[in-house]
């Protein structure tokens, strides 16, 4: 059995771990709070150059299933931030 570790602060929610996530075991919820910044949000990171693009509001990846996780790295290795650990409990 495996656990998802997320560093909040890094996680840009891109939604790439989910993509490449093999056992399809990771998920993103919708952001559901309600703010006054509406559904959308403004990211900026850093590659080559600087990047800013709107995205819709989403909470942090999550495994839905933890028990089907085969603990590939797909999620961890595709991170553009590195944000995410899978340790083996």
């Amino acid at each position: 059995m495996f656990k998802l570790i997320l560093h909040a602060k890094e996680c840009i929610s891109c939604a790439i771990c989910v993509d490449v996530c093999i056992p399809e075991v990771l998920l993103m919820r919708e952001y559901t709070g309600k703010t006054i910044e509406g559904k959308t949000q403004l990211k900026s990171f850093e590659f080559d150059t600087e990047l800013i693009f709107e995205i819709s509001k989403l909470s942090f990846p999550f495994l839905l299933n933890p028990n089907d996780c085969n603990g590939c790295m797909e999620c961890v290795n595709e991170c553009p931030v590195m944000a995410i650990e899978i340790q083996q409990r």
